[in-house]
């Protein structure tokens, strides 16, 4: 099977699993998901108002595969949104087992569902918590092959927190490619603010918009290769193997640099363990929202971390500098310097701005095109059949189609621990219902509390409300 025909087969998957155009669901992760990819759902559903569903869903399906690079970086768009879902999953487990453990000495598969709602109960069980992890480990441990390091390098170009790297990479006379993509962060509102008290800004607004969500897609290739790093530094810390950089990256290095090298892998491998992240460090007279020396990147779910850097850092690879651009684009950090040089000239001439915006949408299409399919040299074959088959069951997981109640569930669980830190003491009553349902009340049903039964808070500390 082509990689063309598994993206076609994933997106199909994917909008299915997302009930794309039924109305029936929130439309948060499906608009997220589209965005990532440089695709406006919205604007895409707006064309098929008062048509079929199968006719959106069809529509939609394609972009989405026309959208992704690859199958791989599809997936891990997929994998990443659904992150957060397990995450939340494993969350109402621990809570609600150490309620029952304190209340009846006893673990237990729990049901939940909403109260007047017609729908399938949620259930969350030891071995559907197995299922869950099972299948989150056979999406991200694919090994994707060899790095080539000497691009990553030239493409980000980092030196604490400022990003020199070019577009093309290696090239003298290049744009600066992750710096301007940082830069929409502030050019963004800057605009919306001009757009909101007049008409002539309406296309510099749009590029804007295009420009990010063009952005977004090389944010997705790049998320892509980290994860593939990560999986090979768990392999490292599973097995204690040793460190070659031949079997990670793909560059041409003399003996005395390849050990350099592999002294970074493992300096990278040393806060893997220690911390289950990759990172850069990032000055704050360097890069806005930073006030100390910080450690800047993702963890193991590619979500954004940041730490204080310690007063003796130890650098690791690029890979680390490619996940703390990664982190500085979701946290909505960027230049000094940059903002400093370019906003004067990009905002004296409308037109001017807007070109220039145009510029970084094809520049940011083609390098999220070329750090999904040529940055990478693939090591093994993957059986990619196999591979749907195990996205598949991801994808018609509860989870999904009961996100909605999950998001619940789990607001009502971060409430009582954020009681308990607090000093308060707190009692969840009435958890389940005659069948042992638990039951998630809507409006008024629990004097206002949306929650899985009623909520008793006691022993209020001095001095809090």
């Amino acid at each position: 099977m082509s990689d063309e025909e598994a993206r076609r087969r994933l997106a199909g998957l994917i909008v299915e699993a997302l009930e794309v155009g039924t109305g029936k669901r929130e439309r948060d992760v499906i608009d997220e998901l589209f965005d990532s990819l440089g695709v406006d759902f919205a604007a895409l559903e707006r064309q098929f108002t008062g048509r079929s569903t199968t006719l959106l869903r069809e529509s939609a399906a394609e972009r989405l595969a026309d959208a992704a690079p690859t199958m791989a970086v599809l997936l891990n768009t997929v994998v990443r949104c659904g992150g957060r879902f397990v995450a939340m999953v494993e969350a109402i487990y621990k809570r609600l087992a150490r309620h029952t453990a304190t209340t009846t000495g006893t673990n237990e598969t729990f049901r939940l569902r909403r109260a007047n709602v017609e729908e399938d109960q949620l259930t969350i069980s030891p071995a559907f918590l197995e299922q869950v992890r099972h299948l989150t480990r056979t999406l991200t441990t694919i090994k994707i092959g060899h790095i080539d390091l000497d691009s990553v390098q030239s493409f980000v170009g980092w030196d604490t927190g400022v990003l020199y790297g070019t577009w093309p990479p290696a090239t003298a006379n290049g744009t600066r490619l992750t710096d301007r993509i940082l830069a929409l962060g502030w050019i963004a509102p800057a605009v919306a603010d001009r757009a909101a008290g007049s008409a002539a800004w309406a296309e510099a607004a749009e590029a804007v918009a295009v420009a990010t969500r063009a952005a977004e897609g090389v944010i997705s290739s790049a998320e892509w290769l980290v994860r593939g790093y990560f999986t090979y530094l768990s392999s490292l810390d599973d097995k204690g193997g040793a460190i070659r950089a031949s079997d990670v990256f793909t560059i041409e290095i003399s003996d005395w640099f390849a050990r350099q090298l592999e002294h970074q892998i493992r300096n990278d491998v040393n806060r893997f363990r220690d911390a289950r992240i990759l990172a850069a460090e990032v000055y704050p007279r360097n890069v806005t929202g930073i006030d100390e020396p910080t450690l800047l990147g993702l963890d193991e779910q590619l979500r954004p971390v940041r730490m204080s850097a310690p007063d003796r850092h130890r650098n690791g690879t690029t890979m680390g500098t490619l996940a703390g651009f990664v982190a500085q684009w979701r946290g909505s950090h960027w230049s000094r310097r940059s903002r400093e040089s370019l906003e004067p000239t990009l905002f004296a001439d409308q037109e001017n701005l807007t070109q220039w915006l145009n510029a970084i949408t094809s520049q940011c299409d083609a390098a999220a095109r070329w750090l999904a399919a040529e940055v990478v040299h693939p090591a093994v074959s993957i059986d990619v059949t196999t591979l749907l088959e195990s996205v598949e069951e991801f994808l018609n997981l509860p989870l999904w189609r009961q996100r909605d109640l999950l998001y619940e569930v789990w607001v009502l669980c971060a409430t009582l621990d954020a009681c308990e830190h607090a000093g308060w003491r707190v009692r969840l009553a009435g958890t389940a219902d005659a069948e042992g349902v638990g039951v998630v009340g809507r409006g008024d049903e629990h004097a206002g509390c949306s929650a899985a039964g009623a909520v008793t808070v006691a022993d209020v500390p001095r001095g809090v409300a």
